[in-house]
């Protein structure tokens, strides 16, 4: 279930457990609405958002250590995400850089990494939209979850294809 208190952003996701209601996630946003934190009840997570004035995300970070987790960069056109860099090394070093593939509308199509064992691009997830717009993304590859922060999704990744 979903809690949506105001302006239609989801502040809390919760689930019954008999008539307890248990978060699974929830969400504080800014005076102009971009949403700025994320805490994970499931997971123990907490992650925080550094959004540009175009309220595109540029830098995930971790609250405990002021880690960052993830930034990306952006093209010309409104959220046309280039490259998305992994930083989850304890010096902030990157562990691996991602780019986006756009199709002619310039929405993301397929998020391609290097395989430095085998010296190859391979394709980590591929997004397919409907007629209205709704993301469907595909995960391929090693054991990987990478997704846009602006497609506003949760997923899920196995080993093998994995559609959510």
């Amino acid at each position: 279930m979903i809690f949506r208190p105001y302006e239609n952003r989801i502040a809390r996701i919760y689930k019954l457990s008999g008539e307890t209601q248990v978060t699974v996630a929830s969400f504080d946003y800014d005076a102009l609405g971009r949403r700025v934190r994320k805490i994970d009840a499931l997971a123990g997570q907490t992650t925080l958002y550094y959004n540009d004035p175009e309220w595109r995300v540029l830098a995930e970070y971790a609250p405990t250590n002021n880690q960052q987790l993830r930034k990306y960069v952006y093209g010309n056109y409104i959220d046309e995400a280039l490259v998305l860099i992994d930083t989850y090394d304890s010096d902030n070093s990157p562990v691996g850089t991602y780019y986006f593939l756009h199709d002619h509308l310039f929405s993301p199509a397929v998020l391609i990494g290097y395989d430095n064992e085998n010296e190859i691009w391979i394709p980590v997830e591929r997004y397919e939209y409907d007629a209205y717009g709704t993301a469907r993304i595909i995960n391929r590859g090693p054991d990987i979850a990478l997704v846009l922060p602006a497609l506003e999704t949760m997923s899920f990744s196995f080993p093998d294809l994995t559609v959510t």
